[in-house]
């Protein structure tokens, strides 16, 4: 079976998670993930993480701790995603894979119909805020 490497942002501002919604046309259109996408084979997940983001949301990020990494098998293809914090951000945010945007926080993103690779990170980024005490 194929595996897909795959890079993913967790931003957060008062207390609040970005969500991103895949807009109709693309692959899981209409859920909600946290944004980031391909690795190249040359490139480290951190640096394929800038590189997406940049594309995705058109704002240069600085890649921060590492919340692991989740396999998620799928039709003949598995997905492993690569999950890490966003420390500082510059520019504004101008989605071209997403229709919406949302600030989320962790009971908020348990809500929403996230893809199946992401759903693990809610429990991640809910232990790395209380580890880091940003209530």
């Amino acid at each position: 079976m194929r595996s897909l490497e795959v890079a993913a942002a967790v931003f957060q501002r008062d207390n609040k998670f970005l969500a991103a919604r895949k807009k109709s046309g693309l692959s899981n259109e209409g859920q909600w993930e946290f944004p980031g996408g391909k690795r190249k084979p040359e490139e480290t997940f951190e640096t394929a993480l800038v590189r997406e983001i940049a594309e995705e949301l058109s704002v240069s990020i600085k890649v921060g701790q590492s919340l692991g990494e989740y396999s998620q098998p799928t039709n003949n293809l598995i997905i492993n995603l690569h999950c890490f914090i966003v420390i500082e951000w510059q520019g504004e945010f101008v989605p071209t894979d997403h229709d919406k945007l949302q600030w989320c926080s962790i009971d908020e993103l348990k809500s929403l119909r996230l893809s199946d690779a992401d759903v693990p990170f809610v429990d991640r980024i809910s232990a790395y805020v209380q580890a880091h005490r940003l209530k």
